[in-house]
C-alpha cells in the first residue's frame, strides 16, 4: 500500500500561536489511523489541514491524486452553528454530494 496522504515538515499557525510544528509522516491508503493527544496538541488543526480547510504556514500536505475529494471532515461541535436548521440525514448526505448530479435527488 502506498501513501494516500503525505505530510512533510508541516507547520500551521494561527496568528502568533503555532499549533503544529514541523510534523512529518504519512497515511497509507485504506489505513485506519487514530490521532490522539491532550487538549491543545493540534489534533483538530492537523485534520483540518489534511482536509484542506486551513493552509499550512510552511511545509507540505500532499494528497494522492483524486483522494482530496474523498476526505470527509466533521468539525468539532464548537465550530458548528447550532442554530442552523439541518437534519442529521442532510449532514450525512453532504458526503455524497460529489457523486450526485446538479439536480439529482437522493434515494
Amino acid at each position: 500500500m502506498g501513501a494516500a496522504i503525505r505530510i512533510d515538515r508541516l507547520t500551521v499557525s494561527y496568528r502568533q500561536e503555532t499549533a503544529i510544528r514541523r510534523l512529518s509522516g504519512m497515511f497509507a491508503a485504506g489505513s485506519l489511523t487514530a490521532v490522539v493527544g491532550p487538549n491543545g496538541a493540534g489534533k483538530s488543526t492537523l485534520l483540518a489541514a489534511l482536509a484542506g480547510r486551513v493552509r499550512p504556514t510552511s511545509g507540505v500536505v500532499e494528497v494522492k491524486s483524486g483522494s482530496r475529494q474523498q476526505i470527509a471532515y466533521l468539525p468539532q461541535q464548537a465550530e458548528i452553528d447550532r442554530g442552523f436548521p439541518i437534519r442529521v440525514l442532510d449532514v450525512v448526505m453532504l458526503g455524497r454530494s460529489g457523486h450526485l448530479g446538479g439536480y439529482q435527488g437522493i434515494s
